[in-house]
């Protein structure tokens, strides 16, 4: 068996730790049989990461195969790996690390979709590696590697947007929305993380249409893909397009005027505050989510739209309470809010 179509398109020049852990080398040799070669490659996460200037590590890593899951399965527990079907009907095997050693590793079958429905899917599985890599969601998250770390791709274009900060869907824009929508969310975060300084146009375009999608999406995967997009070093030209496009009034709500006075000065406390908590070594994507909702009923909005935890859900009124609206207090934006 062959890359089909897949290309040898560069190579992570930078070793990371995650392919020498024991687990992930485990894993591999596993599933890369003499017969079945490539079994199995590193996908998505981990990879992109990988290729970064400076390079990322991660804990949790990706793999891809060509073994449908019950033969995963198989082989794991024959070798004496822990294992949970997480997502088994998608081909989705997690394998569990021993209790001293950090990082899963989720194995999945390469998969094309047969049909979706906005946010679940109907899959075949497959050993196509082209259909795999067309079915993922932006370019910079279709690159594989081999635990050679040679990296390969349908073509370059993965490589080439990561290092120019463009976030691209594959294909085109909308049809892989609506295939799941939160993959708008999923932009933004993408943006935050790896974009560059200018959005595109098509992207935000298909993503303002296809807002009404979004009730088909659960609080909880809202409220993680929020977090995790205000985690990032930058996270305010996201959180602004977000605003621009009307999405963050609906993940948050309490936004129906982006261009208002009190939403600019929300924009303007939340720069500060990552501002502030850069100098400090700081990072709180709770604390930054308050800067977003300054009012008790937008505190409340975002609670039930994003099913805060209870102590997310406290910290949100308490910081509303204890502050006046940033329309009316224009010195309010200088806070931090504990």
């Amino acid at each position: 068996m062959t890359v089909r179509a897949l290309q040898v398109i560069g190579r992570i020049t930078t070793p990371p730790a995650w392919p020498k852990r024991p687990l992930v080398a485990k894993v591999m040799a596993l599933l890369n049989t003499p017969e079945t070669r490539p079994g199995a490659l590193f996908v998505g996460g981990c990879v992109r990461d990988a290729l970064l200037s400076p390079p990322r590590d991660t804990l949790d890593v990706d793999v891809a195969t060509v073994h449908p899951p019950d033969e995963v399965r198989r082989r794991l527990r024959r070798a004496g790996i822990r294992t949970v079907a997480t997502g088994i009907a998608h081909g989705t095997i997690t394998a569990l690390p021993p209790r001293d050693e950090p990082g899963s590793v989720e194995v999945t079958t390469l998969r094309r979709d047969v049909r979706t429905f906005g946010r679940a899917a109907e899959v075949a599985f497959s050993d196509d590696w082209i259909a795999d890599a067309e079915r993922r969601d932006f370019t910079i998250n279709a690159l594989y590697a081999g635990s050679d770390l040679r990296v390969f791709g349908v073509s370059d274009l993965g490589l080439r947007d990561l290092a120019r900060g463009h976030v691209r869907f594959i294909g085109i824009a909308a049809h892989r929305i609506h295939e799941d929508y939160l993959r708008i969310l999923r932009y933004f975060r993408m943006f935050a993380w790896f974009g560059g300084s200018v959005h595109d146009r098509v992207n935000l375009n298909a993503i303002a249409k296809s807002l009404p999608g979004l009730r088909l999406v659960s609080g909880e995967r809202l409220r993680a893909e929020l977090l995790r997009l205000l985690a990032a070093e930058q996270p305010v030209p996201a959180v602004e397009a977000m605003a621009a496009t009307g999405a963050l009034q609906r993940v948050v709500g309490n936004w129906s005027n982006p261009a208002s006075r009190a939403a600019r000065q929300r924009l303007q406390t939340l720069g500060r505050l990552v501002h502030l908590e850069g100098l400090l070594g700081l990072n709180d994507p709770g604390r930054r989510l308050c800067a977003l909702v300054d009012t008790m009923p937008g505190a409340r909005t975002a609670e039930a739209r994003l099913r805060l935890t209870r102590t997310e859900s406290r910290r949100l009124r308490a910081s509303a309470v204890a502050r006046p609206p940033a329309r009316t207090c224009p010195a309010a934006r200088r806070h931090v809010w504990a």
